[in-house]
């Protein structure tokens, strides 16, 4: 929704953005942050528990690869994040302002309330999908 509303595919073309769209650049921190793992979003109950699995199972080679990846993903994900509230709006072209209350500002709002709430009740939605998969096992 982002690369439809600015019209581009390039990342320097999203600086500014929290100057612009402050709800929406938060957001979409927050996603970022979440698809990384870092605490208290959603992905890192995700990453937690595979890593914890990868650990008790002493799968180590790829409880190293993840981390890692995780690295790796840290990097990329805070460069973007960097571009969006560090740097100054791009001079060549203005883009437009995103509200939230726009549909993607409203998409993007409805996509960063879950993943927070999700990241910081999470033990109970590891016991609800425990709950729910022990029906599936025969």
């Amino acid at each position: 929704f982002l690369r439809n509303a600015l019209a581009s595919e390039q990342i320097d073309d999203y600086a500014g953005l929290v100057r612009r769209s402050p709800g929406l650049a938060v957001c979409t921190a927050v996603v970022l942050f979440s698809l990384v793992g870092l605490p208290p979003l959603a992905g890192f109950a995700a990453k937690f528990t595979v890593f914890a699995a990868l650990f008790n199972a002493r799968l180590l080679t790829l409880l190293a690869i993840g981390a890692v990846n995780t690295v790796l993903s840290l990097f990329y994900y805070l460069r973007v994040v960097k571009v969006m509230m560090l740097h100054p709006e791009p001079e060549h072209r203005p883009a437009p302002t995103i509200p939230l209350a726009s549909a993607p500002g409203a998409y993007c709002l409805i996509l960063a309330v879950p993943i927070v709430l999700l990241g910081i009740w999470w033990n109970g939605l590891f016991h609800w999908a425990k709950a729910a998969t022990a029906t599936l096992l025969f």
